[in-house]
């Protein structure tokens, strides 16, 4: 149940950020995906502990 609810969300997911990269012009999609999507190489060392 947890896999096909993690398909479907994901599939979800895929299709909305192809239709906001066709909606925006290629630079506000840009800026938009920076902002979003997680980043492992940008760590807040406060959240750390």
């Amino acid at each position: 149940m947890v896999v096909l609810v993690g398909i479907v969300l994901g599939s979800l997911f895929a299709s909305l950020s192809t239709l906001t990269s066709r909606l925006l012009s290629p630079d506000d999609f840009l800026t938009l995906q920076t902002v979003l999507f997680a980043s492992f190489t940008t760590v807040d060392p406060v959240l750390l502990g």
